[in-house]
């Protein structure tokens, strides 16, 4: 790359890229309640402002200004908040509120809005408006990579590395696709992270996501044209969606062999990939195991798929999976089809591409919270990728064998952790964690919203039947796992949640049994004990401490 090429895209572009500054908080997915950061740790990258119109918004937002950077730059800001700063703007920041984000193709969307700035004009005596007129737009291209006819095309980077605090510019060029990334065999380091990614024209072709550890040189960078496909497509712009998923075929395929095509399926020029398991909200409905995937393509493309499940693609030279990224964010999601073996017969399905719903997601905790409940001295929460990142003896194995069964197609609810004393351990079972939870007193139940309304009516009828004709029925829940049933006392689980109370790291303000403890006694206002501050109701403390003599 010549000199006048990086001279022409710093002078032009290198005021419009920012230095991010966040929280970099982390949640246990397991105590999803509970933000792993005491010392306030901060995390820096970098991002950039392109146009209201290449985020397929519209356009009365583009009174706001839009800022790209990466998803894992700002996974941690739990408040959403971020601070924006310029070298040219001195020690005056910007502020901006993440409004979406992609983990799968690590891209956030920042927005920066006139009233959250209102500052500038009393530190720097400019306007909102007169700022961004000292910010430029990047020109992105919506177009994709060729890395059969751009190999070795130069390419330029901005941004911050190692938390600088002026902006720096690298240089190199595309060795490759590494997955649904761009290669680049330049240094780029961390700080770089969401900064542009341009051509020798001048044109953002991708963000700077990553580096390898053990390699020095090679840079990982988010293709925009994916980006554009993702915000084009996959992105419903309400105030419910906050982040965004990929989208997916939802089936599990394996390799064809030869045997197989000859013994099952009759008929040897079968090419193909051989399905062994469909997701219920698969897009694919038609497609059930023992069929045979043999291409995939919309109006534009049509893949051949080999018995490996790989496609040859025009846009690189190495085969990919025909239901990768590669593959899926080059097709028009509106003229999907596929063609498949079947009954020993050749057919074609059209189909929309979308993402999948009803599945084990992996989530951002920070950024997107995971339902739990606290019951019994059990945390219960809704099942994510998360939670497998550590596996270890301590873990119920049936979560492998839920995992290795379903791909992760259907949700699922778990036992993340206890806090001692937890009443299913008092009564002597012996749980460990990520125990699926599958019945509630023969209910079954797949999601927390779900068990919070259910065990919230049991718990209520046990509470108005105390001491009444149908006290036994009501006293105990029963919770089927994999392996067992678990009779769970009601009576002792109040008992036991008065101690629990009493604990420091104990969760009441999730607890289903502390916000349902009635807030009256059944009886006069006497008969009601304290300890330690917390409120007990009479009838729950007759066991602990014996019933109080009517003399009192």
């Amino acid at each position: 790359m010549g000199d006048s090429a990086i001279l022409s895209v710093s002078k032009n572009y290198k005021k419009s890229v920012g230095k991010l500054t966040c929280l970099n908080n982390e949640i246990d997915p397991n105590e999803p309640f509970t933000i792993n950061n005491s010392s306030d740790e901060q995390v820096t990258g970098s991002g950039f402002f392109i146009r209201v119109k290449d985020l397929y918004l519209p356009k009365k937002m583009a009174k706001n200004r839009y800022l790209i950077t990466n998803a894992h730059v700002v996974e941690g800001a739990s408040t959403r908040r971020i601070n924006i700063s310029f070298p040219h703007l001195g020690d005056t920041t910007l502020w901006g509120n993440v409004i979406l984000a992609c983990r799968s193709l690590d891209f956030a969307i920042v927005e920066v809005s006139s009233e959250n700035n209102t500052h500038l004009e009393k530190e720097i005596g400019q306007s909102f408006a007169d700022i961004f007129k000292t910010i430029p737009f990047v020109k992105v291209s919506s177009k994709p990579v060729n890395t059969n006819n751009e190999l070795a095309k130069s390419v330029i980077a901005i941004g911050y590395p190692h938390d600088s605090h002026d902006c720096h510019i690298s240089s190199g060029k595309i060795s490759g696709k590494h997955e649904h990334y761009l290669q680049i065999n330049a240094s780029i380091n961390g700080g770089n992270s969401g900064g542009p990614l341009f051509d020798e024209d001048g044109v953002c072709i991708g963000i700077c996501a990553a580096s390898f550890e053990d390699s020095e040189g090679i840079t990982l960078a988010v293709e925009w044209h994916n980006v554009n496909k993702m915000l084009r497509h996959y992105w419903e712009q309400n105030d419910e969606t906050f982040v965004i998923d990929p989208p997916c075929l939802g089936v599990i395929t394996t390799r064809l062999i030869d045997a197989y095509a000859v013994t099952k399926l009759k008929d040897t020029t079968v090419k193909g990939a051989l399905v062994t398991h469909s997701f219920k909200t698969s897009c694919l409905k038609k497609i059930k195991t023992g069929d045979v995937i043999m291409s995939i393509g919309d109006h534009k493309w049509e893949y051949d798929i080999d018995r490996s499940g790989n496609v040859t693609i025009p846009f690189q030279h190495d085969k990919v999976k025909y239901y990768s990224l590669n593959v899926l964010l080059l097709l028009d999601p509106t003229t999907c089809f596929v063609r498949v073996y079947t009954n020993g017969k050749r057919k074609t399905y059209n189909f929309t591409l979308s993402q999948l719903e009803g599945t084990v997601r992996h989530v951002m905790p920070a950024l997107e919270p995971i339902q739990c409940i606290s019951f019994a001295g059990m945390i219960i929460t809704q099942l994510t990728k998360n939670h497998m990142e550590e596996v270890s003896e301590e873990l119920d194995p049936n979560i492998i064998n839920f995992f290795t069964k379903t791909h992760g197609s259907e949700k699922a609810i778990v036992v993340s952790n206890f806090h001692v004393p937890c009443c299913a351990l008092q009564q002597g079972y012996h749980i460990k964690r990520l125990t699926i939870i599958k019945k509630i007193n023969r209910k079954k139940v797949t999601e927390i919203e779900a068990l919070r309304s259910l065990l919230t009516d049991l718990v209520q009828k046990y509470i108005e039947n105390k001491g009444g004709p149908s006290a036994i029925k009501t006293r105990y829940i029963e919770i089927e796992t994999v392996d067992e049933k678990i009779i769970l006392d009601l009576q002792l689980a109040f008992e036991l949640e008065v101690l629990l109370n009493m604990c420091p790291n104990y969760p009441s303000e999730i607890s289903m049994l502390s916000n349902l403890m009635p807030d009256e006694p059944p009886k006069k206002k006497k008969k009601i004990l304290k300890l330690s501050g917390a409120r007990v109701p009479y009838f729950y403390t007759a066991t602990l401490f014996g019933s109080p003599s009517s003399e009192e």
